[in-house]
């Protein structure tokens, strides 16, 4: 048996040891090119030569790893006894309560459309199902418990307060960029705020669910700040709310050193940690995340309440931003795969499975009837990103130079699977330059996904497998531009748990090969390593985002400096610049109660009509770089103002502005 456990520790170690060679020629350093010339033309790629070897140490260290140990939550079994359902005596009259509240919704919502009585009972309808099906008993015992178990939860809490501080600090100003989309979504949200929107049963900016904008109107009434802080605080606190949730997943169908380990890598994933801080995208993902958390949790503990918990945030995931709608793919694909590999679990579980459907409709509440009653708005952003439609075929033709349909998919399935290793962001919101997790990290989500399939009969192996496989697909290669990193966040609880999986394995490889005294080895290497990684993630986003601002968010920011009766006259560029009125969105959604004029001047810096208000003591003039010539004309018009410029970083110019004095 020794020789064997060595034997399999070196094929773990191969297998690792060809990801982070493949991962060498992904990232295309100097030295790769004298190795090139060495092997067969076919090779010469340093893309084909890396991933036919990652695909070889992937396969290596599937076959070599050792099996996890067992444990209830890898194939969870049904518990004896009945499903657990109306757990208190409270549970039937709550229960008839809330299908009173929902039926009585619903129902003056369709003879008389939205008013507050229908979003009150909506509400409640959703708090009484919910509580309806609380085992207060149980709770009582579990809190009673709890006091000796608290050590437990350290470490976790830890890992919460990291990814606290990396997504709440400086919030209000890192990112420096304040993306269009990002100006709407609060643009929208200070309309609702202001009461310029009559509900919240129906659609708003961009056909996304007007419950989508409650974390941000909810933020910003919190705070009191409808700027920057406001905009981008709901995301934040849903990225450690996303962090909590994987760690709950993940103690749940895997280990807690696995927990612990995809925990601390999500917590400072640099991806996860940029679209906490700005608006609308990471919205769904904390609703994803813990709705199949207690979905795992409900399965094994065969009671109603987290199934309840999982439907409704399910719901809730769908009324966020379009990419929580994946949940419903993940969650038909588990309850396939339960019914091939698990159906006595699957049987043991279709109670539940009812009060998931229960808690989803109750949650949904009148946007059921909304979204019957206008299905283009449910369907109207799938139609326009998916790959089939004809307008994206025609610009995937021309962005990859291929002619087919067949072509365009392998293209879009390369790009997804290096997503990890290489592929960078398509879209504007991010566009980081480089791939979606860190050098160090990429090559154990592939270790751990290839471990994942095969051995996917395990629960928890099969659940990451699969939440991570219909993200990817569901996306990714069946959605324009792969990979859109706005469309994929969820993707990176999954992906990091199966990188935890696979450093589980190989820290077991070493205790099986070497002794359990080696452990403490492994142990300080993956603490530390895990601290390069934050530090260097941190560092690398930092350095980025910090100088990412276009003209446009520059203007923004600044405008934001001002007293809120300025004045701001902008003197715009061509069309295809970047600065032209206050009227545009990044702009608008700062401008407050600022008073914004629009004043053209031709190529020479002579200006056109020059409204009162920007002749007065205190106006403020913003002036593109490419207009430079018209700051001659305002220093000769009036003498004696403040002259200052802006730009990303220090040296660079963006705009120049003249404080009229």
């Amino acid at each position: 048996m020794e020789s064997f456990n060595k034997l399999r520790l070196v094929g773990v170690a191969t297998g690792v040891a060809l990801a982070y060679i493949a991962q060498y020629f992904f990232n295309q350093p100097p030295l790769s090119g004298s190795f090139l010339n060495t092997v067969p033309a076919a090779l010469q790629n340093p893309l084909t030569l890396a991933a036919i070897i990652l695909l070889a140490g992937a396969v290596t260290f599937a076959l070599s790893a050792p099996t996890a140990r067992a444990r209830q939550s890898d194939s969870p079994q049904p518990v004896a006894g009945r499903f657990v359902d109306h757990p208190s005596s409270l549970a039937r009259p709550l229960f008839l309560a809330t299908l009173l509240a929902y039926g009585g919704c619903m129902a003056l919502y369709l003879l008389n459309g939205e008013s507050a009585l229908v979003r009150w009972l909506w509400l409640g309808s959703v708090v009484l199902v919910v509580v309806s099906q609380v085992p207060w008993e149980s709770l009582r015992r579990s809190a009673a418990g709890w006091t000796g178990a608290w050590r437990s939860t350290l470490l976790p809490a830890l890992l919460l307060l990291i990814a606290a501080a990396l997504r709440l600090t400086r919030l209000a100003d890192l990112p420096q960029d304040l993306h269009g989309d990002m100006a709407s979504h609060g643009l929208q949200a200070l309309q609702m705020l202001a009461g310029a929107v009559p509900g919240i049963v129906g659609v708003g900016w961009a056909d996304i669910p007007l419950p989508g904008f409650l974390p941000t109107v909810a933020a910003m009434t919190l705070t009191g700040d409808h700027g920057t802080l406001g905009l981008a605080l709901a995301s934040a606190l849903g990225g450690v709310l996303a962090v909590w949730g994987t760690w709950v997943l993940l103690r749940t169908v895997q280990s807690r050193r696995v927990a612990l380990i995809g925990t601390a890598l999500l917590a400072v994933a640099y991806t996860h940690i940029h679209f906490s801080r700005i608006a609308e995208y990471m919205d769904p993902v904390p609703f994803v995340v813990w709705s199949l958390a207690f979905l795992a949790i409900g399965l094994q503990k065969r009671s109603s309440l987290p199934f309840v918990l999982s439907g409704v945030l399910a719901a809730w995931a769908s009324l966020m931003y379009f990419s929580g709608r994946v949940v419903f793919v993940i969650l038909g694909a588990l309850l396939l795969y339960l019914l091939l590999f698990h159906r006595p679990l699957l049987h043991a579980n279709l109670v539940g499975l009812a009060w998931l459907l229960v808690g989803g409709l109750v949650a949904l509440g009148p946007m059921t009837v909304y979204f019957v009653q206008h299905p283009g708005a449910w369907l109207s952003r799938s139609q326009q990103v998916i790959l089939f439609n004809p307008a994206v075929l025609e610009h995937s033709r021309h962005k990859y130079g291929v002619e087919t349909t067949g072509q365009i998919l392998l293209e879009q399935l390369r790009r997804t699977a290096l997503l990890f290793n290489y592929t960078i962001d398509s879209s504007t919101q991010f566009g980081f330059p480089k791939a979606m997790v860190d050098m160090v990290t990429a090559p154990w989500i592939v270790l751990g996904a290839a471990y994942g399939l095969a051995h996917f009969r395990r629960w928890g192996n099969g659940l990451l497998v699969i939440m991570l496989g219909v993200v990817l697909l569901v996306g990714s290669v069946l959605t324009d531009n792969a990979p859109f990193y706005p469309r994929l966040i969820v993707a990176l609880t999954p992906a990091l748990g199966l990188a935890a999986l696979a450093v589980d394995r190989t820290w077991d490889a070493v205790e099986d090969a070497l002794g359990k005294e080696t452990g403490r080895i492994v142990l300080v290497v993956v603490v530390g390593g895990l601290l390069y990684i934050g530090l260097v993630n941190w560092v690398s986003y930092y350095q980025f985002a910090a100088h990412n601002g276009q003209p446009r968010a520059l203007v923004a920011r600044f405008v934001s400096t001002l007293p809120e009766d300025a004045v701001v006259c902008i003197v715009p560029e061509e069309d295809a610049g970047w600065i032209h009125s206050t009227d545009e969105r990044e702009i608008d959604f700062i401008m407050g109660e600022r008073r914004g004029e629009q004043v053209a001047f031709d190529e020479n810096g002579a200006p056109g009509v020059i409204p009162d208000a920007c002749s007065q003591t205190g106006a403020v003039w913003i002036v593109p770089d490419s207009r430079q010539a018209a700051l001659g004309e305002l220093e000769a018009r009036f003498p004696g103002g403040e002259r200052n410029s802006y730009g990303a970083r220090q040296g660079e110019v963006a705009f120049w502005t003249y404080a009229v004095r």
